[in-house]
């Protein structure tokens, strides 16, 4: 994960700020960790979506034109976007 980290850039894991996100099936299809779809979530009733991995990885994203794409990544620690510090 350390690496995934790195070669992205903070404004490619926001679908907010993002002019071209990410569809979340592709960046799932990159991970080498299982991750666990949540259905019991705040915001899972009306189109966000989190998956739930080891060492607290929690992978957001959202519904958008029937389309998933990935709004934020969490990982061990520090939960929160703006600092990716492993």
């Amino acid at each position: 994960m350390k690496d995934l980290f790195q070669k992205l850039g903070t404004q490619k894991i926001k679908t907010r700020f993002n002019h071209k996100p990410i569809e979340m099936a592709l960046f799932l299809s990159f991970l080498t960790v299982d991750v666990t779809k949540s259905n019991n979530h705040i915001g899972s009733c009306n189109g966000w979506t989190q998956y739930h991995g080891d060492d607290n990885l929690v992978i957001s994203g959202a519904i958008v034109n029937r389309g998933e794409y990935l709004d934020g990544i969490k990982y061990k620690t520090k939960l929160n976007n703006s600092t990716m510090t492993m």
